[in-house]
């Protein structure tokens, strides 16, 4: 409906020779309802939403983002305002890695220790995002920690997000990477600045520390073969 609106309001603005100020409204109006994109799952996680959002604008876009409350609906209706976004022009951005370089933690990696249980899994990269999960069970069978991970475009850059439990996430940029690792920093956290993943077959280890090789903390993990 709202395409049709659109081409209704360029086609009377055609036939006119120019747009007045009610048809300039009604474009608008056409092109603002034609850009909205619905998220209508009520349990989708903020992570999805953000990668929804940057699938559907350009890159440098200004992004604002609106919710409304459906009355009529048990659902929540979440509107992405994308035709009130701000974009510049689209401008070539040098990409300083990308997140295929990461895929080598996809699966799911194991580590017991402790009596505790780490569980660390990464699905596949898709439009231009990885998302992730750690958890720490005890050996009573109940998760003590657990953190919520993504790696995506922010730029020209690289992001690592975590989460731990979920809130107060902290992002860090791919600073290096090879064949098999890959390394993130955020020279201004206070701990960890300094974020290493490395992989040597079926086992990936996880190393933090301050930036300068102190307070190191790791964790070696086995690939789970299904």
């Amino acid at each position: 409906m709202a395409k049709q609106q659109v081409h209704a309001c360029v086609l009377h603005a055609h036939d006119a020779g120019r747009l007045d100020d009610a048809g300039f409204r009604a474009l608008f109006r056409a092109l603002f309802l034609r850009s909205l994109r619905p998220v209508e799952d009520a349990a989708t996680s903020g992570d999805r939403i953000v990668a929804f959002v940057a699938r559907s604008v350009l890159p440098g876009a200004r992004v604002t983002v609106m919710g409304v409350q459906n009355r009529y609906s048990p659902l929540m209706l979440t509107l992405l305002a994308l035709a009130c976004v701000h974009a510049p022009a689209p401008v070539a951005m040098p990409i300083q890695g990308d997140v295929d370089e990461v895929k080598f933690l996809v699966g799911e990696w194991r580590m017991v220790a402790d009596g505790n249980t780490t569980i660390e899994a990464w699905l596949p990269p898709e439009g231009g995002m990885m998302f992730g999960t750690s958890q720490t069970i005890d050996d009573h069978g109940l998760t003590v920690f657990f953190e919520h991970l993504t790696v995506y475009h922010q730029g020209a850059d690289v992001v690592y997000r975590a989460a731990p439990r979920g809130a107060g996430a902290t992002e860090f940029t791919l600073d290096g990477h090879g064949d098999n690792w890959a390394e993130f920093t955020n020279p201004a956290h206070d701990y960890p600045r300094r974020i290493r993943y490395e992989r040597v077959g079926a086992e990936l280890a996880a190393t933090i520390d301050d930036g300068a090789g102190g307070q190191v903390n790791s964790w070696r993990f086995t690939r789970r073969e299904k």
